[in-house]
């Protein structure tokens, strides 16, 4: 973008994001975090050329919080995307826990997927005992970490999400997903 400027900072004191880049595009501030790999980067700045109109591509959407947004409950999002978070996805599945994800009917489905679980294309697919499943994994699914209260970094729970998913599973209570993230299908582990 002619005329852009870039400055870098130390630290914007915003610890529960990960590489933290802000932008000043149609008269007005936007916060991005976990801008962690040459392709997302690349399309920020395909995003900016193009005059930093909305709506924001999705897979920049995901990136995008409000630094006014404060809750204790926030959840940490992963890193992983792609063929990535699908075979990381499978290997959880593998491990064992109960999933839950909406129904046919939009109620909430738990099942235990047994050792037979595969990706295919961009789902991961599995049959056990509980029933079967299958979760797309497209560009814009990513994975939320939520802390157990009790035992501070341990995973109590991983919800899978999409920016404008059309079917929802509902998050943790207590717990809320940052704007625009509609929980696809929620991991508990195994207690060990």
């Amino acid at each position: 973008m002619a005329g852009a400027r870039l400055f870098t900072v130390d630290c914007l004191d915003l610890c529960a994001h990960s590489n933290v880049v802000v932008v000043r595009a149609g008269g007005q501030r936007r916060w991005f975090g976990e801008m962690l790999d040459d392709a997302i980067v690349a399309t920020l700045g395909e995003w900016l050329a193009g005059g930093g109109a909305e709506p924001l591509p999705s897979e920049l959407a995901v990136h995008a919080f409000d630094p006014e947004e404060t809750s204790t409950s926030r959840p940490v999002m992963d890193s992983r995307h792609g063929a990535e978070l699908a075979a990381w996805i499978a290997e959880m599945m593998r491990a064992g826990g109960v999933w839950t994800t909406p129904g046919a009917d939009a109620t909430p489905v738990s099942l235990m997927p047994g050792e037979n679980v595969d990706v295919v294309g961009e789902q991961v697919v599995s049959s056990g005992p509980s029933g079967s499943f299958a979760l797309r994994v497209t560009g814009d699914t990513r994975a939320f970490v939520f802390e157990s209260v009790d035992e501070p970094r341990v995973p109590a729970s991983i919800v899978f999400a999409c920016v404008g998913a059309t079917s929802s599973a509902a998050p943790p209570l207590g717990h809320e997903l940052p704007k625009g993230f509609v929980a696809v299908a929620i991991h508990s582990p195994s207690a060990s």
